[in-house]
């Protein structure tokens, strides 16, 4: 599994990733908050565009993490 892109923000001294991630496939994303993973999501049938946003969006507090 590559890693395709990193988003990254730092706030109030708390910093913020998000790893895509693409196989043959399908793409993923997973979250870091402080260097320590707190979250994984797999979108199989998706495509850059809507992984790339989805991992922006939770960087500006915009998508929530379950799990």
């Amino acid at each position: 599994m590559a890693i395709v892109k990193t988003h990254m923000k730092e706030a109030d001294n708390v910093s913020f990733e998000a790893q895509i991630h693409h196989t043959d496939t399908m793409f993923s994303i997973k979250y870091f908050v402080n260097g320590n993973q707190v979250n994984s999501e797999e979108y199989p049938d998706k495509t850059a565009k809507f992984v790339e946003s989805t991992a922006a969006s939770w960087l500006a507090g915009i998508n929530v993490l379950n799990g």
